[in-house]
This record gives C-alpha cells, structure tokens and sequence, in this order.
C-alpha cells in the first residue's frame, strides 16, 4: 500500500512556499469536495494537510517524520530484493505437477552451496568470538601462568591461530599491572586496579581486617516496570486530527473550526468563498495557538483573527463570524457529547461564557491506565456539589436562549448513569486493594520502592552468611580463587576452540574427499568417451574393410563372366596383391564416405596409403 504525504495530496513540491500551499488547497479543495464529485475522507486529508503544512513548526516535524519514514521504507525495499513476490510466484510456478503417489517439490529449496556458505561462515564468527575470549584472558593472567597455559594447554594449531589473529587485529589496551605490587588501601585506587588488572563483574574488596580481597560487582536490575500502554502502543483506526470544516447550510456554505474549546463558524457564502473562509480561520488559530499568553483570550483571539484576515485583503466583518464554546465535561454528561453555549457574534461575550465554563474543565479527565482516575482527585461528595454548580451555571447561561437546554444536559447525565457507578466500584474496589500486602495488589498498585527495599534486605541478609553459602554474586574470592577461575574458564573456551578446530577439519575433508571424487568421476568418463570412440573407429575400419573384399570379389567375378569390371579397366589384374587390396579398401572408402582426394590413380600405392592414414 502507497501512502501518499501531504504534499502528494496538495501536488505541490516540498520546498513549496505557504502561498503556494494555500492556492494548492483551494484547487485541491474545489477537486475533492463530496458536492463536486470528490469524498468527505478526502477532503478531510486535504484539510489535514493544509493545517499541517501551513504552520511551519508542524511542517517541520511533518518533515523529519517523513523523512525517517522513506529511510525506512528504502532500507525494507533493499532487504527485500527488486523482485519480492515475484521471484517467488515465479519459482512456484515452475515446479512441475506431481501425481497422487509422489510428493510435491518444494519452492523453497536452496542449493547446496547456500547451507554450506552460511556454515563457513557462522565458524569464523565464533571462532572470532572465541579468539576474543582467549585474548582477554591471557591478559589477565600473570606471565608465568601464561606462559604455562599456553605451553600445555594449546595446541600447536591454536597457538598459530592465535597469533595470526593478534597481528591483525590492532587494538588499543592499557598497560597490564603487575602482579607483585601490593594491593592499596584506598576505594579510589582499587577501582583503578580492577579497571586494570580484573574484569569489569570483578572488584577489589577490603574487609575490616585489613586483608585485600576481590568479589563480583553486583549488578542491580531495574524493577520498576512499566505499564502495558507504555510498552504496547494501540493500533487502532486512525483518527482525524483536523479541526475545521466546511458544512452545507440552507443557503450556502460554512466554514467551522475549533481550538481552544471555542467553535468559530463563518456566514454562508459559495464553495470557493467557504474555502478562503476557512483557510483565514486556519491561520488565524495558528496565530492564537502561536501568541503570548501575556494577553487576555479576547485580544488574543482579536489579533488573530484580524492579522489572518488582513494577509487575504479581507475584513473581519465581510466574514460574518459567529463564536460558541463547546467544552466537554465527560464526567457529568459522558463523553460523546459537549457541552455547548449559545452562539454570540462578539468575542467578549465568548470571553464570559468560556470564563464561566473554565472551572468545569479539569471533570473531563478520562485516563487510559486507570478507568476511575477522577474519583483519586475529587471525592463523590465534591463531585455532586459542582455538578449543582455546574446546572446553574448552564441554566444561566442558557436562559435567555434556550431554557430546555438544561433538560437536555439532565437526559444526558441519567444516561451516563450507569458509567459513573462503573467508576466508584472500580475506585472502591482499588481503594480496598490498597489496604491489602504490596504482593496481593494489582501492579498498578503496588509499591515499586518495597520490592527494592526487600531485594536491599536479602543481599545484606545473605552478606552474614558463610562465604561458600553466599550467592555467586556476593561471594567474596581471594586472588588464587580469582586465578584458578580464570584458568578454568581459559580451559573451557579451549575444549570449546578445539571442538570447533575439529569440525572445521572434518569440514574440510570431506570437501576435499568431494573434490577428489568428482575428479575421479570426470577422468573415468573421460577415459570410457575414449575406449568407446576407438570401439567405434575399429568398427568403422572392420566394415570398410569388408566393403573392400565384397568390391573386390564382385569386381573379379563380374570380369570372369565377361563383363566390365574395374579391375580390368584400372589394370589392377597384373598389380601386387597389396596394391589390389588397398585400392579396394580405398575406393570402399570414397564410394560410401567423403574422400579427401577421390582422383588418385589406382595403380599409385603411396598416394592411395597416404590417402588412407591421412583420413
């Protein structure tokens, strides 16, 4: 599936300037609108994009997203090949059919090369992953021990591995500390030494005594674990993000937008000035979205509006504005309806009646984690008191207008009835979770910092026990222990090198035994090409042969019963019997077979056997 970007949906180039952006959309506009012939999804991806790419830091990170996006999808295409499915439905379709007692052939076979490749290779890897290992050990081991391992433990062929691979590999290390210098007293400079002289899960330790000793670095894991909307993101249908819109009324168009829980609609007018309608209030929320807080929300929204109306060479006036607010209050009239005020044309009035409405706002709290989020922040007793005030507030607002406005809003709450019981039980039933153990609750719920506390206890509990007791993490090892675990570890990494050596060999001849064989098989039919092209030369031979002798004696009967024969015209009666048998042989030959020099005079026995060798 192609996803087209915005500026494929708006035919315009990437480094198009706002103005051509804002012309892009109203041809655009004009093309896809559901009156003219287009969909309302599409004119709603093109109301997308001019929102998008007409605010230049929404453009701006819409570029980097896209830009990431076709990076990815290059690098998906490169790893799939040029072909895809293709070479697939291609190598499917040239198996052949297979009867009802033979198995069908696999598509999916690859040659034999392949696994071998893919062998080979996986050897090298590990035994560089080995060599590694085995580098880093021998540095930790005094001379002597080195030296001694690797007298009796390597094997000549590892030994020579070994120092192929160390003269190619340039790597930096830090100078090795001696093994005779004596262990300091200070925090500071042990940790230098185990940077230098141990691994990095090993650290020098000094006990109250005195004595220096070296035990594994504890290595503490993060238990605080995160929730699954954290780890899991929801894939769900996507959802527009536009804020404006164009309706169609009784007498025209409408161009409507909201932000800031404020609804701005503009007069009815045609299509083509619905939509430069719409893009001056698009401009004019970036501008509010944009501007000072400094300000009051009247000269905010004022400026705004009369800032975006002069950059098209319009009047606030020729607009027609009308203003709501339309601010949701989900806990008290669920969540799929507003609340809304009455429509007024100035921005004053809006001002009031969203300064009326503001407290209210903090109610329309809907959390994905917990379903009973609000009642942690207000209790049911403060929540049945604002909703007293929240019903005066409306009715006041409402009352000049609509009065039965109220009523709506009151049919609405007892149908979210059974919504709000959902919550207390849910808030009820949590609150008495946590009065239970921290094991017993749900994980939301519990205490990260008691888990750590708990693990902190058994490490210093098991820090009293006796050291062979100890778990392998708080053990504490003197220097020997520290060696001899070394060199058992050198030794295992060697049994492993060897054992990877041996197959590698084995590999090796049993390809070379391949070899050979293929060879031998190349030479012997080579050898049976020969003996059976000879077989066919001295057949050849033995029938001209007999071709000769059958010439010869139909020749000398024909002149013995008077009539004409060869042998008498060519003279051949008084010749050899040599003579007389080749030129049979070779005249066998031209009659049945291309001659090389057919004119030869009969009685020339060089030229005749010549002739004969020759062919």
């Amino acid at each position: 599936m192609v996803h087209k970007s915005f500026y494929d949906v708006l035919q315009v180039d990437a480094n198009a300037a706002i103005d051509e952006i804002k012309l892009a959309f109203k041809r655009r506009a004009l093309q896809v609108h559901p009156d003219k012939g287009g969909s309302k999804e599409a004119f709603h991806l093109v109301q997308e994009a001019l929102e998008t790419l007409s605010d230049p830091e929404l453009r701006k990170k819409y570029d980097r997203r896209l830009a990431s996006s076709q990076v990815r999808r290059k690098q998906s295409a490169e790893a799939t090949g040029p072909s895809g499915k293709k070479e697939e439905a291609k190598t499917s379709s040239s198996c052949p059919s297979t009867s009802a007692t033979q198995k069908p052939c696999s598509s999916k076979k690859r040659p034999r090369d392949a696994g071998n490749k893919g062998k080979s290779l996986s050897l090298e890897s590990r035994q560089q992953q080995l060599l590694i290992k085995v580098h880093d050990l021998l540095k930790q081991l005094p001379r002597e021990a080195r030296n001694d391992v690797l007298k009796t433990k390597f094997s000549e062929k590892q030994r020579l591995i070994l120092e192929k691979w160390i003269v190619d590999t340039t790597r930096v290390e830090s100078p090795p500390v001696p093994v005779e210098a004596q262990p300091p007293s200070r925090v500071d400079t042990a940790k230098d030494v185990s940077k230098n002289r141990f691994p990095r899960h090993l650290v020098p330790f000094q006990d109250p005594t005195g004595s220096f000793h070296i035990r594994l670095k504890l290595q503490r894991q993060s238990v605080v674990s995160r929730s699954k909307s954290q780890v899991k993101k929801k894939r769900g249908k996507r959802t527009r993000r536009t804020c404006g819109s164009i309706q169609k009324g009784w007498q025209g168009y409408v161009s409507t937008i909201i932000f800031d829980c404020i609804q701005i609609r503009s007069g009815q007018s045609d299509l083509q000035t619905a939509l430069e309608h719409l893009m001056i209030l698009t401009t004019a929320k970036q501008k509010y979205v944009q501007g000072s807080e400094d300000s009051t929300f009247e000269e905010r929204l004022e400026r705004s509006l009369k800032s975006s109306a002069d950059e098209h060479g319009k009047q606030v006036k020729e607009l027609d504005l009308r203003f709501a607010v339309v601010q949701p209050a989900a806990f008290f009239v669920g969540y799929q309806r507003p609340v809304r005020s009455p429509t007024v044309r100035s921005i004053q009035a809006l001002g009031r009646h969203r300064n009326s409405l503001a407290p209210f706002r903090q109610y329309s709290i809907k959390s994905k984690q917990r379903r009973s989020q609000i009642f942690w922040f207000f209790s049911p007793s403060h929540l049945e008191d604002t909703w007293q005030r929240f019903q005066n507030t409306v009715n006041e607002m409402w009352r000049d207008s609509d009065p039965s406005y109220l009523q709506r809003i009151c049919i609405s709450r007892e149908a979210s009835l059974a919504s709000r019981q959902r919550m207390l039980q849910w808030w009820e039933r949590e609150h008495m979770a946590l009065q239970d153990e921290n094991r017993h609750r749900p994980k939301y719920l519990q205490e990260k910092a008691t888990k750590q506390q708990k693990h902190r206890e058994r490490e210093q509990m098991a820090k009293h026990d006796k050291n062979q007791h100890r778990p392998c993490r708080l053990r504490i090892y003197t220097p020997e222990e520290i060696m001899t675990r070394k060199v058992l570890a050198l030794n295992q990494i060697l049994a492993a090198w060897g054992c990877l050596l041996r197959q590698a060999e084995q590999r090796r001849r049993k390809a070379l035994r391949q070899r050979m064989k293929e060879r031998d098989e190349r030479r012997r039919q080579k050898l049976l090409a020969q003996r059976r092209s000879q077989a066919e030369e001295r057949q050849r031979l033995a029938l001209n042969h007999l071709i000769a002798c059958v010439w010869y004696a139909i020749s000398l009967s024909l002149y013995q019963g008077g009539r004409p024969a060869w042998v008498e015209e060519s003279g051949m009666l008084a010749a050899e019997w040599d003579n007389r048998y080749v030129t049979s042989f070779h005249w066998s030959i031209t009659q049945f077979t291309p001659a090389s020099k057919p004119d030869i005079d009969p009685g020339n026995l060089a030229a005749r056997t010549l002739t004969l060798l020759a062919r």
